[in-house]
This record gives structure tokens, sequence and C-alpha cells, in this order.
């Protein structure tokens, strides 16, 4: 699957993010591919002419996002070229991160989108901890908060500032300070496995501060303002979860899934 094909993607969900729906043409396609050529690319890779291009662009990226039980914000019929919103809140989420993408000033604000998309899919409670905080201005009121969660008294010392916890999900599970964290870092920029470790290594270092449970009995994600695409994986096993825009997204089933064998 070409990386392009989220250029495409994005490119539909911010002309919908004004409009449910609109009829693109060949001419705004290429007014859009000005300074991208994305459509260029689309063509060469599935080997076939534009109108045919954007039909199996759409299929791929629905098949993307049905392999995460989540579905794709719009629809397209191919006779008239009309795009439709079908989750215009997930429309807009990706207007908004689209517009904050790479710039570090807004690292709070991806961080608060972030934790409005997890809520959706998550039970349990949800704490954002990024800094700056807004709530524990200082290390006795932050790891008192911490202290609540299962960690230390003392986790976090100096100029640690969040210690890598952007946020935290408490599973659950088992009651303090045996329950387990799901500790979502946010990366509000293109997917760099080497930010993505260190921002690792750090949540690393404080969850073994925790005062009840080893860190691998915790989960690490970190969740990147991009796209995560098979063939940018590493070939090795990996030690936390890479999530990418598209892991957001609004979830196909409602409640909890069940299965049952």
């Amino acid at each position: 699957m070409p990386s392009s094909i989220f250029t495409l993607f994005e490119t539909v969900a911010i002309e919908l993010s004004s409009v449910p729906a609109r009829v693109i043409t060949e001419r705004d396609w290429e007014r859009a591919d000005t300074n991208n050529p994305f459509v260029e690319e689309l063509m060469g890779h599935y080997g076939t002419s534009f109108d045919d291009a954007i039909v199996h662009a759409v299929a791929d990226l629905q098949i993307h996002f049905m392999d995460r039980q989540n579905r794709l914000p719009f629809t397209y019929d191919p006779r008239t070229g009309e795009f439709s919103s079908v989750d215009p809140e997930y429309i807009s989420f990706i207007n908004q991160v689209y517009e904050i993408r790479s710039e570090g000033v807004s690292s709070a604000s991806f961080e608060k989108a972030v934790l409005g998309r997890i809520a959706l899919r998550v039970m349990g409670s949800l704490h954002r901890v990024g800094h700056p905080r807004e709530l524990h201005r200082t290390n006795v009121t932050i790891n008192r908060y911490l202290h609540g969660l299962g960690f230390a008294e003392k986790t976090l010392r100096g100029r640690q500032k969040d210690g890598g916890l952007d946020i935290i999900w408490s599973i659950p599970f088992g009651a303090v300070p045996y329950r387990p964290l799901a500790v979502v870092q946010c990366k509000n920029g293109s997917l760099s496995w080497k930010d993505a470790d260190a921002s690792v290594a750090t949540c690393t270092r404080t969850i073994f501060r925790h005062r009840g449970l080893m860190p691998e009995a915790h989960i690490q994600c970190v969740v990147f303002n991009d796209y995560v695409l098979p063939e940018s994986l590493p070939d090795e096993t990996m030690q936390y979860v890479p999530l990418g825009l598209s892991d957001l997204a609004t979830p196909t089933f409602v409640g909890c899934s069940q299965s049952f064998v």
C-alpha cells in the first residue's frame, strides 16, 4: 500500500470537514496535487487510469480501517465522484490534527485530541499526565496523583516533567497498586522509530517506579500524528504498540466485543 494513499485520505477528510458531501473532480485533484503528486503515484502504483486509481485507493483504505475494526469515515461513489461523510466527528479530528502536525507548541493539543478518541473504545479511567500540567503544577501534587495510580511516593523528581506518561489508561482489572496501566505516548509529527524509542525508554524508567507491578505487566503505546503501514514496521518484534491516526477512528463494534469458543 503506497503512503500516498493517506495524502488522498486527508485531502478528502479536509474537504468534508466543512460539507457533508463533495464531488471531487479530476481538476480538483490536480489542484490538490500541485505540491505533492500523490495522484500520479497512485496511478503508477495501481497501473490504472485516474478514475480506477481512486477506486482502488478507497478500497485499500477500507481494508486498512477494517483491519483495525474501525470504519472509513466517508463513502465514495465512483459513478459521480462524490465523497460523503459518515463520521463527521472523526473527520473533524483528522482536520484538527492535520493543522497542528509538527508544531511543538501544539503537542498538548495533540494529546487532548488523542485522549478524546481513546475514550471511545475503553472502559476504566483515562488520565492526561502530559506536561505542561494543568492541575498538578508541582512535583508534590503530581506524585500524589501518580501514587493513586499505583506509583511510588516520589516517582517524579526534579525536571522530569511528566516522566514519559502522556496519557494513562487504568485498565479495569485488579485493585491499585495491582491494576495494570496502558501508557500512551503522543508524538505530534511523522512516524519516527528513533523518537518513539527515546520516549519509550523514558516511560520505562518511570514505570519501574510502580510499586505493585513489574514493567512487563503494563502496556506501552506510541501514537503518531501519522499513519502506520505494514511496510514501515521494523522486522523484529516490538516492545510497544505503534499506533497511527487510523487506529483512532470510530470502532465498528459497539460496547465490548465478545467471542466465545
